[in-house]
Order: C-alpha cells, then structure tokens, then sequence
C-alpha cells in the first residue's frame, strides 16, 4: 500500500512540474505586468522544459537512496522486518526513476541525458543487490563458516 502511495504521490508531482507556467506563475505572485510581446501571443505549455523533469528524477532518485539506506541494514542487534519493506520500495523507486528517465528520452531527446545526474542515487541498491546475488550464487557448500 505504501508504495501504490509513493508512487501516486511521484506521478502527481511529475505531472504538476510539466504543466506549470513558469513565467505566468512568476508574474502573478509578483503582481508584475505583462510585457507587450507576452499579451499578444498565449504562451502554449512547454513539454520539452528540462527542469521539471530533472527536479522529477532528481527526487525519485534521492527518496530511492534514503529508503533503500534506512532499510538493508535491519538495524542493531538483529534483522528489522521493515528493512526489507524499505528495500523493496526503493527498488520500486528505482524502476520508477528508470521509466521517467525513458519517457523523458522520448519527450527531450538529447537533453534527457541531463537526468542521468540521479543515477547513482537510484541505482546503487539495485546494483548491491545484483552484486551480492551473484555473490551467493557462486557459493558453494563449505566456502561459508561454519558455527
């Protein structure tokens, strides 16, 4: 439940941050008159506007971080079973980020590749734990200590 939540609390912030009128919205909280060029034509929304997307992965990838931070370790003394709740949603978001970097690929062109700035922080967890799969994987019987 709590990650239909994060990822409808993402996907309403992304799409709030594409439709806003910088400018328009600027000017309004400012009470500053519109300039002539800016009364004659309406200003369409502008799609291709790279901020909205970069501040949109930027915090996916930041919140897949911190979750995936607070949850692997399991806390002092012994496995938390909220830790693996926390690693599953920042693999969650992990996935998220990625489909928001690819639709901004198809809706930015080249400029998405600004967006591979939250890289690291979305795809560190998901890179541990491929990395210790393998590892385990390539374990046999007697290569683990015995107790």
């Amino acid at each position: 439940m709590l990650l239909l939540v994060l990822i409808l609390i993402a996907m309403i912030a992304l799409h709030v941050f594409t439709h806003i009128d910088y400018k328009r919205w600027w000017r309004d909280v400012y009470m500053v008159e519109p300039s002539f060029d800016e009364m004659d034509l309406p200003s369409p929304p502008d799609s291709s506007a790279l901020a909205p997307w970069l501040i949109g992965s930027l915090g996916i990838a930041v919140l897949s971080f911190l979750t995936g931070l607070f949850g692997p370790p399991g806390g002092m003394g012994g496995p938390n079973r909220y830790g693996v709740v926390l690693l599953l949603v920042s693999l969650s978001l992990s996935f998220l980020w990625l489909v928001v970097v690819l639709v901004a690929g198809i809706v930015l062109r080249r400029r998405a590749f600004w967006l591979l700035v939250g890289a690291p922080g979305a795809l560190c967890w998901p890179t541990i734990l491929v990395l210790v799969l393998v590892a385990i994987s390539e374990c046999h019987p007697g290569c683990l200590p015995a107790d």
